[in-house]
């Protein structure tokens, strides 16, 4: 049995090994589509099946953990089990999962955090990035029949996919790119996510990086995602303060991207994010509306247990068609005012750290705009809701982790202990 676990330890702490689960982990977040055995069984994705080998190897490396991070994640998980016996939803299986997914965000977190490192999360970066935007290319123009492909194997429902590029009458109109997550609001995040990378450069400067900047930005705009321009602009406006920049390159930089806007505007189908710039009242759109209702809808439940909340109760919604819109009006219905305070904590207290110890750290830079990004993104959609954007956010932040990890070590080795 002693030799059994030495060679099961050795296994595990391969390096190797564990670079090609964290492969898998990246192919599985932002290219591989989720799949189910069978039509009564929930879908699941790769990730899923490899998740409790990533769950042995921090087991085996536990001794060596210390995370405030993770106590707070631990603490929101325990705090939704208390809602569900709270709410007498004991058997609603359903409500679980959200326990399941804060679990899995941190058994990702935990595991990259522990084995990856600077060079290396760069690597795989570029790679799935390179990916992900030919994947979209495809997609955009449908190259080969490519939408049928993700009709058949990605998409869980082709509604989107079957109006693409046209209006509920089946006449032409704004293209909205979908991506491998079949929404254009979830595709932008996605695109925001590499955009504040390649924006703060937190790797090493390189030519290479502007450009796949400009790439990043030219599929937040072909997500046609107004949350998603906004959020873009507001990160954009935000890493000016974080780090001193060349007023040559800013303007380059700031001229390739309008020219990149004008000509998605002028040549393509653009009249969902227009309404943005156009003047038009956005309050008085269909969408607007419809948030506003649900909103006031889902305030007065609120009142009912503001504490508390009503537990995950996640097929009230889908039994009554409805889409909260907001994660902070979801957390705040779901879990009361102690678990939208437990979920701010999650998203403020890394960015927090990063921003007043590790200010002058591009790679904090990095967190902080994505963080930015979810924070934005949450006031009329659900990002950390979403499997994938929530696992993406655990990449960021583990690749923020290791490398102040590495930061301190070679302060320490330095003989500087002003950490």
């Amino acid at each position: 049995m002693e030799r059994l676990n030495q060679i099961l330890i050795k296994l595990f702490r391969n390096h190797h090994y564990n670079q090609a689960l964290i492969i898998l982990i990246f192919l599985s977040t932002f290219l591989f589509p989720v799949f189910r055995f069978s039509s009564k069984m929930p879908y699941i994705d790769l990730l899923d099946l490899i998740l409790p080998l990533l769950f042995i190897s921090i087991w085996i490396e536990r001794k060596h953990l210390k995370s405030r991070f993770a106590l707070v994640v631990l603490a929101f998980a325990a705090y939704i089990l208390l809602t569900i016996i709270i709410n007498g939803r004991l058997s609603a299986y359903r409500d679980y999962f959200e326990i399941l997914k804060l679990l899995k965000f941190l058994i990702v977190f935990v595991f990259i955090f522990l084995h990856i490192s600077p060079d290396k999360f760069h690597k795989y970066i570029i790679a799935v990035f390179i990916a992900v935007a030919v994947f979209n290319l495809f997609h955009f123009y449908n190259i080969l029949n490519f939408n049928e492909f993700l009709r058949r194997y990605y998409y869980t429902s082709d509604i989107h996919i079957s109006l693409f590029g046209l209006n509920s009458l089946g006449q032409p109109a704004t293209k909205r790119m979908l991506g491998t997550l079949g929404n254009p609001n979830n595709n932008a995040v996605i695109f925001l996510f590499f955009s504040c990378f390649f924006l703060m450069n937190p790797h090493k400067e390189k030519l290479i990086h502007k450009f796949f900047f400009l790439i990043a930005y030219t599929g937040i705009v072909l997500c046609q995602s107004r949350t998603g321009v906004i959020s873009f602009l507001g990160i954009y406006i935000l890493h000016f303060f974080l780090a001193p920049f060349n007023i040559r390159d800013k303007i380059f930089q700031f001229g390739a991207m309008a020219l990149i806007f004008f000509i998605i505007f002028e040549y393509s189908s653009s009249d969902y994010i227009a309404s943005l710039a156009s003047g038009q009242d956005i309050i008085e759109t269909g969408s607007a509306r419809g948030r506003l209702e649900t909103w006031t809808y889902l305030w007065e439940m609120i009142r009912t247990k503001p504490i508390f909340g009503h537990a995950p109760f996640k097929e009230y919604f889908y039994e009554n068609g409805l889409y909260s819109e907001s994660e902070y009006m979801l957390m705040l219905w779901r879990y009361g005012i102690i678990g939208l305070f437990l979920y701010f904590l999650m998203l403020i207290q890394p960015a927090f750290i990063a921003f007043f110890k590790y200010r002058k750290e591009k790679n904090s830079h990095f967190l902080i705009l994505f963080t930015g990004v979810i924070f934005i993104t949450a006031l009329t959609n659900n990002p950390m809701n979403n499997p994938v954007i929530n696992i993406t956010f655990a990449i960021a932040l583990a690749y923020w982790a290791k490398s102040v990890q590495q930061r301190e070590i070679i302060s320490l080795n330095n003989g500087n202990k002003q950490i």
